[in-house]
């Protein structure tokens, strides 16, 4: 899924999860309740486009993310 993928790529951009802090408890509801971590406090590299498509991948609202792999593609 869309989102799963995003976690993908923000691990894949920054070399860690999304939400790595605390035990796995705290990690779902971070999932569930905050946003990610700024990508670019991490990678201040990364161009804004794929800043962007990261934290649309993210969103908590599945209607607000990519509906489709041809969107984020």
């Amino acid at each position: 899924d869309i989102y799963s993928l995003g976690c993908t790529l923000y691990y894949l951009l920054t070399g860690s999860p999304p939400f790595a802090e605390g035990k796995l408890a705290q990690r779902i509801q971070a999932h569930l309740k905050s946003p990610p971590p700024n990508l670019l406090d991490r990678r201040p590299d990364v161009p804004p486009a794929i800043v962007e498509l990261a934290f649309r991948m993210l969103e908590k609202h599945p209607d607000a993310r990519p509906q489709t792999a041809r969107e984020v593609a």
